[in-house]
C-alpha cells in the first residue's frame, strides 16, 4: 500500500530531508497526542517527518497491534515548500508460516 504522509511541511518546510527510496521508516503510534489518540508518527531514524493520514490511522493502528508491518519511503516530491512525502507499506499475518 502506498501512502502520502501527512504533515511534511510542517516537519520538513525547507529541508532537503536526505531521503531515499526504499530507506525503512517506523511508524509510532502516539497514544497521548491531545488532537487524536489514534494518531501515528512516520519517523525517518529519529526523525519524525509527519503522519498517517487521520483517516487511516485507526486501520493502521490495528495492523500494528494484529499483524507484521514495514514501511520505507516509496517518493519524495512536491516544494521545499510543500514537501510531499510517500510511503509503501507492508502488512502480513504475525505468525506468518514457512512453507518447508
Amino acid at each position: 500500500m502506498v501512502m502520502e504522509v501527512a504533515g511534511t511541511r510542517h516537519h520538513l518546510i525547507g529541508t532537503t530531508l536526505g531521503l531515499a527510496p526504499d530507506q525503512p521508516v517506523s511508524l509510532v503510534p502516539e497514544p497521548d497526542n491531545q488532537y487524536d489518540p489514534a494518531a501515528i508518527h512516520v519517523c525517518a531514524g529519529d526523525r519524525c517527518v509527519g503522519y498517517v493520514n487521520r483517516l487511516q490511522a485507526e486501520t493502521v493502528g490495528y495492523w500494528l497491534d494484529a499483524r507484521t508491518v514495514s514501511a520505507s519511503v516509496y517518493r519524495m516530491n512536491g516544494t521545499l515548500d510543500n514537501p510531499k512525502l510517500f510511503i509503501f507499506m507492508s502488512v502480513r499475518p504475525k505468525n506468518e508460516k514457512m512453507a518447508a
